[in-house]
């Protein structure tokens, strides 16, 4: 089984990208989310994704008044503890508590920074990541050779390159993304597709692959 976030750790967006400033840039931040999703539910196995991960959510700050995790009270303010992760899920921007709940108060406060993200924001918004989560998705189900086909992680001169090749009943999926802000070119033998999933930027030639900063090609022979 594969996850990248839970309920007990920082949200992935900012957990891996909080050093590269990917946290802090709305556009950035987006960006990688969807190659994180990409990569993530390529991957052979089954695949977990917690809540708010479809919209690309990153780690909310909470006042230490309105801590819940007797963890993060302990550490504070060396750590806030687990509750950044564990905030209400924002579905309407317009509603109180972000259509969450009609209390008047939550168990944690809602992330002011989560409202633009809301489901309600993203939902009719063919960009965002919630509509890209939900494409990917639905075009993965179309493909047995990503759902149940075999593993094959292949070698890579750049460390922000994560490739592979899932094979199954002769079919095979060429897959690669670059997690990383800078461009970078593999070089690979491609296959002839008959379907793909790339990012719009991708650059597939006949022994090389181009990624964008955040970019993708899943290639399906």
């Amino acid at each position: 089984s594969w996850s990248l976030c839970n309920h007990d750790v920082i949200r992935v967006v900012s957990r891996w990208g909080e050093k590269l400033n990917y946290d802090k840039d709305a556009e950035k931040s987006a960006a990688f989310a969807k190659v994180l999703t990409a990569a993530l539910t390529s991957l052979r196995g089954t695949i977990f994704m917690y809540q708010g991960e479809e919209l690309g959510l990153n780690e909310a700050q909470i006042p230490f008044d309105q801590l819940q995790d007797p963890w993060g009270k302990y550490l504070w303010p060396e750590w806030q503890g687990r509750d950044g992760c564990r905030t209400p899920m924002p579905w309407d921007n317009t509603k109180p508590h972000g259509g969450f709940s009609s209390a008047d108060k939550t168990w944690l406060p809602l992330a002011p920074q989560h409202l633009d993200k809301s489901v309600a924001t993203q939902k009719d918004d063919p960009q965002s990541v919630l509509t890209f989560t939900q494409k990917f998705l639905k075009w993965r189900k179309k493909h047995a050779v990503l759902v149940t086909g075999d593993i094959e992680f292949l070698p890579q001169t750049d460390k922000q390159c994560l490739i592979y090749r899932r094979t199954l009943n002769g079919k095979s999926a060429l897959c690669c993304f670059n997690l990383g802000d800078a461009e970078q070119k593999i070089t690979i033998a491609t296959p002839k597709t008959t379907d793909e999933m790339t990012h719009e930027k991708t650059e597939v030639g006949k022994n090389h692959i181009t990624l964008p900063p955040f970019g993708y090609a899943v290639l399906i022979d």
